[in-house]
């Protein structure tokens, strides 16, 4: 964005100033050098000025995107284990795993966001502040999930070795899973906080009827269950 955003600045630039010899200038050299230089402004402004708004709605796009797939993830987890408690599901390991993968992915996607996409250096910054807090937001989603893995397999031992049925319900590790749900919550808000502060108002209107699909969805899945 920086390099294409410069162009546009430089080319406006040099039209602004070639242009008062023009007016003031009936021919000559100088004359002649300015209605070259305002032309070949001209052409670059309007050449680049297509490729700049083209890479600003992709990232716009993929700000969009990225966030809004990372925070269903997080609600497919949590309806995931919910579910599961409801039921009295038998627990196996690492039913976490695709959606925290996916999560993963969605974060890698907005760390190609263009680090120069705002003018102003302070923006830049406050949004790479922002992904690395979300960042951290995961970063303990996977470590409840990993504590829980610990847990279960200590308790699924535990049972092999006095013969004991295998199989492992929520009661029995219980804490571990209500840190996941804590920590996917946690990580929901951080980035509706980071929506609050980065979307224009357009992708906020969308960012609310999106969600309200979510929970709609969410809705619905307890609604149907038998």
């Amino acid at each position: 964005m920086k390099t294409h955003r410069n162009i546009l600045i430089i080319s406006f630039i040099i039209g602004i100033i070639s242009l008062p010899f023009l007016i003031f200038l009936d021919r000559g050299k100088i004359y002649e050098i300015m209605l070259a230089l305002l032309t070949s402004s001209i052409i670059s402004f309007l050449l680049e000025l297509p490729n700049y708004f083209s890479l600003k709605n992709d990232n716009k796009s993929k700000l969009y995107a990225s966030l809004y797939s990372a925070k269903s993830h997080a609600y497919f987890l949590i309806n995931n284990i919910e579910n599961m408690k409801d039921n009295n599901i038998t627990l196996f390991d690492k039913f976490y795993s695709q959606n925290i993968n996916n999560i993963s992915m969605d974060l890698n996607i907005l760390e190609t966001y263009d680090k120069d996409y705002y003018f102003f250096k302070s923006k830049n910054e406050q949004i790479s502040y922002l992904k690395r807090n979300l960042k951290s937001s995961w970063q303990n989603i996977n470590l409840a999930s990993l504590k829980f893995s610990i847990s279960f397999a200590k308790l699924k031992m535990g049972k092999i070795q006095k013969n004991e049925n295998e199989m492992i319900f929520i009661p029995e590790i219980e804490n571990e899973i209500n840190l996941i749900l804590e920590a996917c919550k946690k990580f929901m808000k951080a980035i509706d906080d980071t929506t609050s502060l980065v979307f224009t108002k357009k992708q906020l209107e969308n960012w609310i009827s999106d969600n309200i699909v979510l929970e709609n969805n969410e809705l619905n899945s307890k609604v149907t269950k038998i």
